[in-house]
């Protein structure tokens, strides 16, 4: 457990890190961009995420095969070879695909602002090329968390984020605002990452990157396909859900509502990073623990670690919806954009912070390595989502968007863990939804008390407004931490 929480306490540096530079940093850059140039920033983050999840099951099942095989460095030396096969035909198709494409994605745009189009086509060119050195960097990341250097992954990239967001500003404001020139920045940022990571993990590893033989064995293909087969397909389903959603919504909006759209959805996906280290250390020791037929301890840490994520993302997700308009004005210091983000708001933080409690029944089929059942249940729920985010956005707009985003995770939060866990991990989903239900009553009935009895005072100065709002959060999760200790009594393993 002190191994556990210790990684965890890195992966938090790292998030806390990326949050804090996200949130203070980004206004900046809307600014010196504007709004409409900042639209590229915002198209490139949702590009990346769609083909970083299109990741053909590689960076999970490379973790996976580590994971497990840690003390058998020649079958990880083949294995590594492997997969940089696979990446390398990847990298070649990721950049000529978007050379190819350039100028068609999203061309209305051009008729909606004053975006050039040949400055655009540029910089989906680059953009190109920095998501593939991205795809790079997450294959050696994952390698080296196989190897359970968490500690190493997050310092590396504390100092990218720190050099992609102060060195990005500095960038815009000294030497050239011009988005092209920005783009050329962060890609040879990208590049400098992409080789620290590389130069990690084969000396962890203990290969040597230039005098090692590279032969494809057709052997582990044969053996890591299924698995990740599996996990390419769930990939594909979380694509059609989450990211051409935004994609969807994206050809709806002018290119100044959907930087307002990128922008809530910075502040929204908070949920999401605070869950995210949690899950990163517990999928890993629980893969070890599953091969060692520890099972009483895999059922102890899942349930300890996913009550800590509800707790998380739901203090989070109640303090932001409780004060929503002052944090955001304090946050943009622009009216406009705070009344279109208050509006859908709620919706993002509420589903994020079910979707980031259902992804802890996807641990479990990753783990015991059956992905069938979660599958074609996110299959049926995908082809309902296609029709239904169509009807709601012609229906309701913007709103209708956020109505889809709770509809839709709210569904795989009431499917997914009931099924995977009744399936796969016996005497377990009464314990874990009732303790689920405790944490969240609690943190409602503190939040309720702590509004009605102690109002916001701090209405000025920005800085005050925003460390007021994490105070609050603080006080609300202190009030409401015991919870915590009530239910570890009531279930024991």
């Amino acid at each position: 457990m002190k191994e556990i929480n210790l990684n965890i306490s890195w992966n938090y540096c790292e998030k806390l890190t990326h949050i804090f530079l996200s949130l203070f940093i980004t206004p900046i850059l809307f600014k010196l961009l504007g709004g409409e140039n900042y639209a590229i920033i915002g198209l490139y983050v949702i590009l990346q995420n769609i083909v970083i999840r299109l990741d053909f099951g590689i960076f999970g099942t490379f973790s996976r095969e580590i994971s497990i095989n840690q003390s058998n460095n020649s079958y990880i030396e083949q294995l590594t070879t492997q997969f940089e096969y696979i990446y390398f035909i990847i990298f070649v198709v990721i950049v000529s695909f978007f050379y190819l494409v350039n100028g068609q994605f999203f061309f209305y745009w051009s008729e909606k602002s004053n975006l050039n189009i040949y400055e655009f086509q540029n910089s989906l060119k680059i953009i190109g090329i920095i998501i593939s050195l991205s795809f790079c960097s997450l294959l050696y990341q994952s390698g080296l968390r196989g190897f359970e250097k968490h500690f190493i992954i997050n310092l590396i990239k504390i100092f990218f984020h720190i050099s992609k967001f102060i060195g990005g500003s500095i960038f815009l404001y000294f030497v050239s605002n011009n988005i092209g020139n920005f783009l050329f920045y962060i890609l040879f940022i990208t590049l400098i990452e992409v080789i620290f990571f590389i130069s990690c993990f084969y000396f962890f590893s203990k290969q040597n990157f230039f005098s090692k033989i590279r032969k494809i064995n057709f052997n582990i293909l044969k053996k890591i396909a299924p698995f990740s087969i599996s996990l390419a397909y769930n990939a594909i389903i979380t694509i059609i859900i989450v990211e051409v959603f935004q994609v969807i919504v994206s050809r709806s909006l002018t290119p100044i509502e959907f930087s307002y759209f990128t922008l809530m959805l910075i502040v929204c996906r908070v949920v999401l990073e605070t869950s995210f280290p949690i899950r990163q250390v517990v999928r890993t020791k629980l893969i070890y623990l599953y091969s060692e037929k520890k099972i009483n301890e895999f059922r102890k840490i899942l349930f300890d670690y996913s009550n800590y994520t509800a707790f998380l993302t739901f203090s989070i997700s109640i303090v932001i919806f409780s004060h929503k308009d002052l944090v955001i004005y304090a946050w943009l210091k622009d009216k406009e954009a705070m009344k279109w983000i208050s509006d859908i708001i709620f919706f993002f933080l509420i589903g994020n912070a079910f979707r980031s409690i259902s992804f802890f029944s996807n641990i479990v089929c990753d783990v015991i390595g059956k992905w069938r059942l979660i599958n074609i249940i996110e299959s049926l729920v995908a082809i309902f989502g296609l029709a239904l985010i169509f009807y709601l956005l012609d229906k309701y707009g913007a709103e209708g968007a956020g109505l889809f985003w709770l509809i839709i995770n709210l569904v795989f939060f009431i499917l997914l863990p009931m099924i995977t866990f009744i399936k796969y991990v016996p005497n377990f989903f009464i314990k874990w939804i009732s303790s689920f239900f405790l944490i969240v009553i609690t943190i409602i009935i503190n939040c309720f008390l702590l509004n009605t009895y102690l109002p916001f005072f701090s209405l000025g100065n920005s800085i005050i407004v925003i460390f007021e709002a994490i105070i609050r959060g603080v006080l609300i999760m202190a009030s409401s931490f015991p919870i915590l200790f009530i239910i570890k009594k009531l279930y024991k393993f």
